[in-house]
């Protein structure tokens, strides 16, 4: 099954019940069903019936988030996969050898205020940071760039068809970062496994972020998701070094339960372990 966002909807529930099927045909014949880094927000009645029939048909289950066990299934939780991936803790850079600041925004969502637009720039002066706009995905570069232009920022662009290249260069940056502000989830995780300290204080946010960053330990990331510009502080260097501390052990933690998980998956399918170890 898909990871990722899955909210609840007909076509979903077409797609999962045609899923469920093959899900038990594949226990029959040995093998079975995967459901691990998804996430179901919000529930419908009736229509989250499929969801819950494709979590039981599923050999194994981790969702990435803790509201989908009360909503679908209680199976457990595990970090969202993107934990698993960027530098080794061992060589992130301090936080005083980080001079970066950086902005991670939706493109798909409404404009955000002029007091949000504000309170950025007042972050930006208070800790002295140089501020780029990241485009991590490219459907955000127009965003980026109005953004950029207001704040008198720089822009990572969209540079490169390959997605990988961007990668790399969007690494590249948060590896030099003190704090990564944004409304994008996997722009904050991919800041985060990159010893950046992620702040998902964006007003237009509904606790997405909150809620994937809880199962990590890290309350404080969405602590001030969706609330209005004025009720947001700004929090100062030693303030951020502090939470720095605080992410790399969270990171660590993900990245080993990440690991168990992915045990646990080999353990609960031996027919594909003993296919494996053949080829």
């Amino acid at each position: 099954m898909n990871a990722g966002e899955v909210p609840v909807s007909r076509k979903g529930a077409a797609r999962l019940s045609a899923l469920t099927l093959l899900a038990f045909v594949c226990r029959v014949r040995g093998g079975g069903g995967l459901w691990v880094g998804a996430g179901v927000p919000s529930s419908r009645p009736g229509l989250v019936l499929a969801y819950k029939a494709a979590a039981s048909a599923c050999a194994f289950v981790r969702w990435r988030e803790e509201g989908s066990e009360s909503i679908v299934s209680s199976r457990g939780t595990s970090p969202d996969w993107a934990f698993a991936l960027g530098s080794n803790i061992s060589d992130w850079l301090p936080p005083d050898s980080r001079k970066e600041l950086a902005v991670v925004l939706r493109g798909d969502r409404q404009m955000p205020s002029p007091e949000w637009i504000a309170w950025i720039q007042c972050l930006i002066n208070t800790t002295g940071l140089h501020a780029t706009l990241v485009v991590q995905v490219k459907r955000d570069e127009a965003r980026a760039a109005h953004l950029a232009a207001l704040l008198g920022a720089d822009v990572l662009a969209w540079n490169h068809e390959d997605h990988a290249a961007q990668e790399d260069a969007v690494r590249s940056l948060y590896s030099r970062c003190r704090l990564v502000v944004g409304d994008r989830l996997h722009g904050l995780i991919v800041a985060a496994t990159e010893g950046a300290v992620p702040l998902g204080w964006v007003e237009s946010s509904k606790g997405k972020v909150g809620r994937h960053f809880h199962v990590v330990g890290l309350d404080w990331v969405g602590e001030h998701e969706g609330v209005p510009a004025a009720a947001l502080p700004i929090p100062t260097l030693e303030e951020l070094d502090r939470l720095a501390k605080q992410l790399a052990g969270a990171v660590q933690t993900a990245r080993e339960n990440l690991a168990e998980t992915s045990n646990g998956i080999r353990q609960t399918l031996p027919a594909n372990t003993r296919a494996s170890s053949k080829i």
